[in-house]
């Protein structure tokens, strides 16, 4: 699930600090969700949008998240391959 502007996350919480141990180990982060997952919530965060170098997702997602992805600095990619976005100098 994506809450709508600050976090990744999933319903399990183990599950959740093994995605989030795998994402802070990483070189480049992704994460790969439909557009349904938007919005959504569940228990335990992984991720901040701020974290990930880009979300792979369908061509569902709404100019209003993929908006709020990019003020993040994380690149927003569809199959129709738009690719948007510059992630930020840490």
């Amino acid at each position: 699930m994506i809450r709508t502007n600050d976090a990744f996350t999933c319903q399990n919480a183990v599950e959740s600090q093994v995605k989030a141990r795998i994402l802070s180990r990483a070189r480049r982060a992704y994460v790969v969700a439909d557009s349904d997952k938007w919005g959504g919530r569940a228990f335990s965060t992984f991720a901040r949008p701020s974290d990930i170098e880009a979300l792979v997702t369908d061509d569902g997602l709404s100019d209003e998240a993929r908006r709020l992805l990019e003020a993040a600095g994380t690149y927003v990619v569809t199959p129709s391959g738009t690719m948007q976005s510059r992630k930020k100098a840490k």
